[in-house]
């Protein structure tokens, strides 16, 4: 079965020679597919994040701007992809899924009380 998620991170770029910098929020929304057990004829897949989308916000007065920077497409490849960025994503998601289960339980338990009244 596979979940969506959606996570931020914010990306700072600099021009070294004029003292230009740039910060932008980066919102990426992903699907993790779980991994499989390898069979007798097929190899075990590891559990993997796949981006759906992304979009990069100018940042101003340390707020994102409600519209997203067009960016070129080597450029958003270039932050999203490669192994830390793959790891970032399930760690994201891992972290999503155990506040949700944590919320789930808080309210379990807030309703068991209220009956209890």
């Amino acid at each position: 079965m596979t979940s969506k998620y959606r996570a931020e991170q914010y990306i700072s770029i600099s021009a070294s020679e004029s003292g230009t910098e740039l910060e932008l929020q980066m919102v990426v929304d992903f699907t993790v597919h779980p991994g499989a057990p390898a069979t007798t004829i097929d190899p075990a897949e590891l559990t993997s994040a796949e981006v759906n989308n992304s979009q990069f916000f100018l940042m101003q007065n340390g707020k994102p701007k409600p519209e997203p920077v067009s960016m070129m497409v080597w450029m958003i490849d270039r932050f999203t992809e490669g192994g830390a960025f793959q790891e970032w994503l399930l760690s994201e998601a891992a972290d999503q899924h155990q506040a949700a289960l944590e919320d789930y339980a808080d309210q379990r338990r807030e309703m068991m009380q209220e009956e209890r009244l």
